[in-house]
C-alpha cells in the first residue's frame, strides 16, 4: 500500500467520509411506505377518506414550512423546488401525482378557483411562461416553495402578486 503520503491520507479520509455519509443516509431506509394502487395516467386510486385525508395533506405541507428551496429538490433533507414539494407531500400521504410542474398542472380535475379546497393543487404562470405549483392549505392560503434563497412558506394566493397568475386549481383528492 502507500506510505501515508498526503494524497493517500486524503483518499483515505475521503473514502471514510463517503462511507459514513452512506451509512447515515441508509439509516432512513429501514421502513417501507406502502402507497395505494396507481391508475393509468398517474392519478391515484384512493379510498373515500374525504376531509380527514385533505387535512393530513395540509398538515404534512405545513410541517415543511422553513425547509430551504432547492432547484430539483424533492425531500425535506435536500430541500424542495415547487413541484418537488407538491410531489413529496402528496406521495407522503399515499397520493401519486407527476413529479414535474407541467404534469401536475394537468393531473386530477380542474375546479373553479372559487371552489378550491384544502389539499388541492394551485398552478400559477410566472415569469417567461414558467409554471409554479402549490398545495392549497385553506381558504385563500397555500404552502409552496417559492424561489432560490427562500424557504417553504404559507401565504395567501389571493394577493396582488399570486391571484392574477393563477392558471388552474386541480382537485386530486375526492
Amino acid at each position: 500500500m502507500c506510505n501515508l503520503s498526503l494524497p493517500c491520507r486524503l483518499r483515505a479520509v475521503r473514502t471514510l467520509l463517503c462511507a459514513v455519509m452512506l451509512f447515515l443516509l441508509a439509516g432512513g431506509c429501514g421502513h417501507k411506505t406502502v402507497l395505494p394502487p396507481v391508475a393509468a395516467g398517474g392519478d391515484s386510486v384512493l379510498p373515500a377518506q374525504g376531509q380527514r385525508h385533505r387535512l393530513a395533506v395540509v398538515r404534512t405541507a405545513q410541517a415543511l414550512v422553513g425547509v430551504p428551496y432547492r432547484w430539483g429538490g424533492s425531500s425535506p433533507q435536500q430541500g424542495f423546488d415547487c413541484s418537488g414539494l407538491v410531489w413529496w407531500v402528496m406521495r407522503h400521504n399515499g397520493i401519486a401525482v407527476p413529479r414535474m410542474t407541467d404534469g401536475q398542472a394537468q393531473t386530477g380535475t380542474a375546479v373553479a378557483p372559487a371552489q378550491a379546497a384544502a389539499g388541492d393543487i394551485a398552478v400559477f404562470r410566472i415569469g417567461y411562461g414558467g409554471l409554479h405549483t402549490a398545495v392549497i392549505s385553506g381558504s385563500g392560503t397555500m404552502v409552496h416553495s417559492p424561489k432560490s434563497g427562500s424557504t417553504v412558506r404559507e401565504e395567501s394566493y389571493l394577493s396582488r402578486y399570486w391571484l392574477p397568475r393563477l392558471v388552474t386549481v386541480r382537485r386530486i383528492l375526492p
